[in-house]
């Protein structure tokens, strides 16, 4: 198990395997450690992702990976932010720059977004009382880089549905 603490009532992340794991770096919002598929020995990189108001930080620590690291990548987790107007439902018209510069970072990265299976929204606000003010978003996503995609496996990411109550 490899972790990082929640600052206050968010964040915190938590990465579990069932064999050793080789802890390469942690900041309070990423996790990033070699795994080891023992039935092919394959090695690849994951990167566990919580987005805090320090995104700038981490963009700019995935860029590193990408231009120290040529090996297979998988990186999921809540990146807080949206990629695309679809992304939401309800509320305030989404941040375009802050929209850009998760683009940025995953066409720099050559990453490609696994898509899901379930639910397209993975955040509600919980506004069940006056539901004109809920809001639901697309936060959390996987992305792989072509390698990973290729030489380990192509599993759909699966969305729980969100109950309302």
């Amino acid at each position: 198990m490899i972790q990082v603490p929640a600052v206050g009532k968010s964040g915190g992340l938590v990465v579990l395997w069932d064999d050793n794991l080789l802890d390469i770096a942690t900041t309070s919002q990423e996790i990033h450690t070699m795994v080891k598929i023992r039935s092919t020995n394959e090695l690849w990189l994951f990167s566990c992702i919580y987005v805090s108001n320090h995104r700038n930080i981490l963009w700019q620590n995935l860029k590193t990976i990408k231009d120290n690291y040529n090996g297979k990548w998988l990186i999921g987790g809540d990146f807080n932010e949206l990629m695309s107007n679809s992304d939401k439902s309800g509320g305030k018209s989404i941040s375009t720059s802050r929209m850009n510069d998760l683009w940025d970072v995953v066409n720099y990265c050559e990453l490609i977004d696994m898509g899901f299976k379930g639910n397209r929204y993975t955040w509600l606000n919980k506004h069940f009382k006056n539901r004109s003010k809920l809001i639901f978003e697309r936060l959390d996503r996987f992305f792989a880089n072509n390698e990973w995609l290729l030489k380990i496996f192509n599993y759909p990411v699966l969305i729980l549905t969100i109950v309302l109550y």
